[in-house]
């Protein structure tokens, strides 16, 4: 009742009436359930089983493990052998084997969405559960009688000694503490086993390797981190889209590398190869066009069509986060789509004899190309927010200067009867995408600004935002 009613009073008011609610529900909920046993009475009347000791000890653990796996809850298979106790449905040993089985169950349900789960980080916690129950449900069972023994022992001082639910909560409650006990003091070096057990997937260098045009038929490049489980949680949500985000701009760049006629390790080499930059581009080199439908346009779809399914934020916070990942992805994409647009005139023109056309677009071409290292660079940064800002100013400020110089050096050409009108209209076309190509990568890390730049590194851990290592 107090949660229908404290639920008209704003979000805040409506999610604790929420909680009272699932609270209440619950409640009648056990109450339907020991209603339930009580009236299968006699029927149902585990203590006539026939198996004593260790094998009847055993079959009670796989009753309590298999319940937990169905009913995917622990506690629910305590409330039921809490309920069956309540109705000389059970004896006290066989409850204590059922509350071992559920931790056991407990244990394998743990491992099942572990191993489903893409993240090393949950897969390694899933691990750890599944080991912490497994040894103590073992040195449970190992010492059953012993603790059985001792339960009986704390509980008849305290005038518990008829009260079979207590007992059972009291050696849930001491066996678990064992299991805490046993593996207190191991907890750095089961750190390091679980690490080394489910190492961090490493990354590729390089994610495009086709050595020759892609086929038509080849299969599409999509998403790496996003499952439709992750929906359920919020954070969990947030952090597949930034390690996708990462996933994009990795494919964007070297989408872009190739554009250029460049080898993707150019972006990461300690200075660029002049020899590259003056070099005529293969018969044979990839089709940025091809390489975005494979490559760019799936990952891109697949995270539009992620977050679009996304429950709406309510919080302006959260709001602001989600419109700056989609204009991320947007902004990555236009870039691509620019340097296919790019790649035209350049590989025409860079194949041709030497002429001043040509010292032109390999001009455009170290340009870029250190503005793709510096952004790259950028998103590695870690230094204050000022100094941060400056050097995206820095960045701005070179990429102005470059375009008003190279305007009017192309303009003076062509005053000198060097270009010709089409030549000229070409290089001040491609300029004009040179530059939203570093206007759109920059506002990627721009976009990160006030978000504790979770947008300008797109990672959930220590990769930066648009790293190719």
């Amino acid at each position: 009742m107090f949660g229908v009613l404290i639920g008209f009073d704003g979000p805040k008011s409506r999610a604790a009436g929420r909680i009272l609610l699932a609270v209440g529900f619950l409640f009648i909920g056990i109450e339907q359930i020991k209603g339930g046993f009580s009236s299968f009475g006699e029927t149902l009347d585990m203590t006539r089983v026939p198996l004593g000791g260790f094998a009847g000890q055993l079959l009670f653990v796989l009753v309590g493990t298999l319940l937990t796996v169905v009913l995917q809850s622990s506690h629910a298979t305590l409330m039921l052998t809490l309920t069956a106790l309540a109705g000389g449905q059970l004896e006290l040993g066989q409850g204590l084997a059922i509350a071992i089985g559920a931790n056991l169950g407990s244990s394998i349900s743990t491992a099942f969405v572990g191993a489903l789960g893409g993240n090393r980080g949950g897969q390694r916690l899933a691990l750890a559960h599944v080991l912490f129950n497994g040894v103590t449900a073992l040195v449970a069972l190992a010492l059953l009688n012993p603790l059985t023994a001792l339960v009986q022992w704390l509980a008849t001082p305290l005038g518990l000694a008829d009260n079979r639910l207590i007992q059972l909560a009291l050696f849930h409650t001491l066996f678990n503490a064992l299991g805490v006990l046993l593996f207190w003091p191991w907890q750095a070096r089961l750190v390091r086993l679980l690490e080394r057990w489910l190492p961090e997937r490493r990354e590729p260098r390089v994610l495009i390797t086709e050595l020759e045009p892609a086929a038509a038929e080849a299969p599409r490049t999509h998403a790496r981190y996003l499952d439709d489980s992750l929906l359920e949680s919020a954070d969990a949500a947030a952090s597949a889209v930034l390690r996708e985000l990462q996933h994009l701009g990795r494919l964007s760049l070297e989408v872009i590398c190739h554009a250029l006629y460049l080898p993707v390790e150019q972006l990461t080499s300690d200075r660029p190869d002049e020899a590259l930059l003056h070099a005529r581009p293969d018969l044979h080199h990839l089709d940025a066009e091809t390489l975005y439908q494979r490559h760019v346009k799936g990952v891109y779809g697949d995270l539009l069509s992620f977050m679009g399914r996304m429950e709406a934020p309510r919080d302006e916070e959260h709001q602001q986060f989600w419109i700056a990942c989609q204009l991320a992805a947007l902004q990555l994409v236009d870039a691509v789509k620019d340097a296919k647009h790019l790649q035209k005139n350049l590989g025409h023109y860079l194949r041709d004899g030497d002429s001043p056309v040509r010292e032109a677009y390999v001009e455009l071409r170290r340009h870029l190309l250190a503005m793709l290292r510096e952004v790259r660079e950028l998103g590695r940064l870690e230094v204050p927010d000022e100094a941060w800002q400056a050097r995206l100013q820095l960045l701005d400020e070179r990429a102005a200067d470059f375009d008003a110089q190279f305007r009017a050096r192309l303009f003076a050409a062509a005053r000198r009867r060097e270009l010709d009108g089409l030549q000229t209209g070409s290089l001040m076309n491609d300029l004009g995408y040179v530059s939203r190509i570093v206007q759109s990568l920059r506002n990627v890390l721009q976009l990160g600004d006030g978000q504790s730049r979770e947008l300008r590194r797109l990672a959930t851990g220590d990769e930066p935002l648009i790293q190719l290592s």
